[in-house]
């Protein structure tokens, strides 16, 4: 069974933030089989992600303890992504405001992680507004 990572060591009392260890002793039969059917399953779903792995165990493992519940997690998840909007609503403002300096499309892209094409949208652009190599090549470029 796939333990949780050495620091989410906790006692059952512990506060939800803190993360208990199954070994403590907390859980009873039938809690550490549901325990090791949720680690298994989360070998399944995060094969080559320890970290998320780890925390879907210890999620599983609070749950079991009476730690988490669906309305605290839900919680969680909405303040994620409130900030998540706020992170992309400052990306989005500097990555047109660093295109109004001069930068190129790519560089800013590459700089702040979005596909260009995302970008060009940002920057009130389309596909058609770009020559295409055709219209290049004939001299047809306004």
């Amino acid at each position: 069974m796939q333990q949780p990572p050495a620091h989410a060591s906790a006692d059952a009392g512990s506060s939800p933030m803190e993360r208990p260890d199954p070994r403590s002793g907390g859980l009873d039969a039938a809690q550490r089989a549901r325990l090791e059917q949720a680690a298994r399953d989360a070998a399944l779903l995060y094969p080559d992600n320890d970290e998320l792995r780890g925390e879907a165990i210890t999620a599983a493992t609070q749950y079991l303890l009476g730690l988490l519940d669906p309305l605290s997690v839900g919680a969680d998840l909405a303040r994620v992504r409130l900030e998540d909007q706020r992170v992309r609503a400052r990306v989005r403002q500097i990555a047109v405001m660093a295109f109004a300096d001069g930068r190129s499309e790519r560089s800013i892209a590459r700089d702040v992680g979005v596909d260009r094409m995302n970008l060009r949208r940002w920057l009130g652009k389309s596909r058609s507004d770009r020559p295409t190599m055709q219209r290049r090549r004939r001299g047809i470029v306004e």
